[in-house]
Parts: structure tokens; C-alpha cells; sequence
């Protein structure tokens, strides 16, 4: 499970003016993450193997332990409960199964020894409390989740676990059913009925792992579990399907369309809009964004507003205008949105920390707002131009590449 630690001294005025943060933080993650503090002048040998030289010192751990140590991670951001809430949740790993309706079975016939809980969800991304879970319970329980948004396919398998039937042509959502080990029966499930929060959870999962996981009797069934790799030969999930981490450069209406507006696969379009976007120094921030969420439901792309007087009319009908003079924080970002094609629906970032505002994305927590006004239509510009040299009319070609509004 991710561990967030803070290393202070009593005699520290920043540690005292962090201390109800932290309290704040802890509850705020509760079932997520696990927050701890440790005082530095009662504690020199961690203080000396984690090379801390100053206080308030931030650092995530997360992941396996590698050796005799977990990876670790320094926080060097802005202290406010959200800020250091989204830097955890950003460091989350996941043992969450997705589950497609055509894959229930493997999910069941894999680590047949383990009791096996399905979380059917309304949403298209894990959240943080189930990632946390996920860790905590590794190696006792198989967490799996289907995802029911934009999904036509769910319809058969929410009806062969009982979720709709005549009585109830629509299930509610989310719902969290529980299995002994090596069965997948609908008789044999144990429905959670109480609230989905952290410690109706927790007791939920620990009368689980204590009635049906392996050696029951022995298991640490107290909320954190053993964390990833308990219980001896515990099986290892995959991640989700890496998605395409490529960022497309959007030229024209319809590379919007191809890319963003239309799209078929069920991800959502995460868009940068900006001057210099359309160069590779330009799409390098982009291209870390797509590296570090490659295992959410997000495409990315460009548009240049600094190349494009099409994409500079995209970027004012979603919302997006250019940053202030001294606004630096994301280079040459003016702004950054994720439009919902299914729904006509479009994020907008506000203020410069894209991380945080895609961490709210992926975890449900973004607002959308309907797209109300006639997105503008145009080509692409450069090869315009390109056309009517190639055809001897250089003049016609630059009439030819105007923006439509």
C-alpha cells in the first residue's frame, strides 16, 4: 500500500504549520493510502538512510520493495491538503483487474485459490479508494472491475449476476459482490450492502478475507493486509492495457474529429492548446503527460494556437485563452481540456497544474459542461498553402487555407 511519510522536529516552526495538514491528509486518504509521521531527533537511523537534510521532508513510497527498501518518492510541491492529496494518489499502484464483459471468465479461472470480489462501476477509471484497496488486500483477495459507462456489452453480464432483471431493468451502481475461491456463481456471492466508504469497506473485506481467504485463521485481515506480495505465492496482476502514449497534432477540423470529437474506442480526448505546441520541443510536456497516464482512458493531443487561427477559435470555443505574462509553470500550455465524445461534454483546467487536474479526470471527480456552440471548421493551413504551390498558384492556395468560423 503507498505510504506517505513526513519527517519533522519539534523545534521546526514549518513542521508545526504542516502538523493539522497532515491530520487533515490522513483522513482525507483513509482506505487510500497510508499517512504517518516520524520525529526526526527520536529517529536518526531512518533519518540517515533516507538522506533527509531538512524538515518538513515529504516522501512516497510506493510500489514493491525492492532489496531491503521500497522505492520513495520526495514531495517538494505546494503543501495544501489537495495538493498533497493528488501527489499520493498520482504515486497509487494498482492490482485492480479490469474486466471486460468477454473476459469474466479469466478473471474468475485466474488465481483460483484467492476469494474473488467484482466491483461493477458507472465509471470509466479506477478510483483511488479501490487502488488502495487493491494494494492493501494483495495476495488475499483478486479484485477485479467492470466497467459499465459507454459499455452496450455489460448489459449480459449484469443480468447474469443478478444486478438487473425484470424487477430491476436498471441496476444500481456501483455494486460489490464478493466469491469463495474457484467459483463465479451467482448463488455463492456475498453482496456488499453497506456504504461505499473506507471503513464500511474495510469491514466488508476483512469478514471476506476472514470467512474465505487462504489460511484464514493466520491471515492479517486488519485493513492493510500484508500488502503486495502477502500470503506467499500471491498471484500478479497485470496493469491495464498500456494505451498508445503517441500525441497527435491536430491540424485541421478534422483531425479533431478523428482524434478528439468523434472518437470510437470509448477514451476521452486530452487536449492541449497552445503556441508551439505543433513542435517536438513543444509536445515534450505532452508526451510525459502521456507516459505517466498510459494506463488511463486518455488519448492526447495538440493543437498550435501560435500556427492556427483555426485552433486559436477552437481553444475561445472550449474556454481555453492564453496564459498571462509570468504564467510558466507549464511552458507553453495556454490551456488544457478533455472532451467527453460520446457525451459532448469538455473539462476545463483551471489554473497550471495539468497533473492534478487529469488525476480529478481519471478519478471521476472533474466538472464537465456541454458544448453549446458550433466548434469552428478549418484545414490545414501548411498543406493548403503546399497545394497551391504545387499548383502554380500560390496566391489562390493561401486564399484557399483561411479558417471557417
Amino acid at each position: 500500500m503507498c505510504r506517505a511519510v513526513e519527517f519533522y522536529a519539534d523545534w521546526c516552526d514549518h513542521c508545526k504549520e504542516l502538523a493539522p495538514k497532515w491530520e487533515r491528509l490522513a483522513t482525507r486518504l483513509d482506505g487510500v493510502a497510508r499517512v504517518g509521521a516520524v520525529d526526526a531527533d527520536a529517529s536518526s537511523k531512518l533519518v540517515a538512510r533516507h538522506s533527509v537534510q531538512g524538515y518538513p521532508t515529504i516522501l512516497t513510497f510506493a510500489g514493491r520493495v525492492v532489496g531491503d527498501a521500497r522505492p520513495s518518492v520526495e514531495y517538494e510541491g505546494d503543501r495544501s491538503v489537495v495538493a498533497l492529496a493528488n501527489h499520493v494518489k498520482a504515486h497509487l499502484p494498482t492490482y485492480v483487474a479490469v474486466v471486460r464483459p468477454s473476459g469474466v471468465d479469466a478473471f474468475f479461472d485466474d488465481a483460483r485459490r484467492l476469494p474473488h470480489v467484482l466491483l461493477f462501476s458507472p465509471k470509466n477509471t479506477t478510483s483511488p479508494l479501490y487502488k488502495g484497496l487493491s494494494a492493501a488486500y494483495a495476495g488475499q483477495l483478486s479484485l477485479g472491475e467492470l466497467r459499465t459507462a459507454n459499455n452496450p456489452d455489460a448489459a449480459a453480464t449484469l443480468a447474469r449476476f443478478r444486478l438487473t432483471g425484470p424487477d430491476t431493468p436498471r441496476p444500481k451502481l456501483p455494486a460489490l459482490l464478493a466469491f469463495p475461491p474457484s467459483s463465479s456463481a451467482p448463488a455463492e456471492a456475498v453482496w456488499h450492502t453497506g456504504k461505499m466508504d473506507p471503513p464500511s469497506l474495510r469491514s466488508f473485506l476483512d469478514d471476506i478475507v476472514a470467512r474465505m481467504g487462504p489460511s484464514a485463521a493466520g491471515s492479517a485481515a486488519a485493513g492493510g493486509g500484508g500488502g503486495a506480495g502477502a500470503g506467499g505465492d500471491a498471484p500478479t496482476f497485470e496493469q491495464p492495457t498500456v494505451a498508445d502514449t503517441g500525441v497527435a497534432v491536430l491540424s485541421s477540423r478534422a483531425d479533431y474529429d478523428a482524434h478528439c470529437g468523434a472518437r470510437e474506442d470509448g477514451r476521452l480526448c486530452a487536449l492541449s492548446l497552445g503556441a508551439g505546441l505543433a513542435s517536438e520541443s513543444g509536445r515534450a510536456e505532452v508526451e510525459a503527460l502521456a507516459e505517466r497516464f498510459r494506463f488511463d482512458n486518455l488519448a492526447f493531443a495538440v493543437a498550435d494556437t501560435g500556427a492556427s487561427a483555426g485552433a486559436a477559435a477552437l481553444a475561445e470555443v472550449l474556454g481555453v485563452g492564453p496564459r498571462s505574462e509570468g504564467e510558466t509553470a507549464t511552458g507553453p500550455l495556454a490551456g488544457f481540456v478533455v472532451v467527453r465524445p460520446k457525451k459532448g461534454r469538455v473539462a476545463v483546467m483551471e489554473g497550471t497544474d495539468v497533473g492534478s487536474f487529469l488525476d480529478r479526470v481519471v478519478g471521476g471527480d472533474a466538472r464537465y459542461k456541454r458544448l453549446n456552440e458550433d466548434l469552428p471548421v478549418w484545414v490545414d493551413e501548411t498543406a493548403a498553402a503546399v497545394e497551391g504551390e504545387s499548383a502554380g498558384d500560390i496566391e489562390s492556395g493561401a486564399e484557399g487555407a483561411k479558417t471557417e468560423l
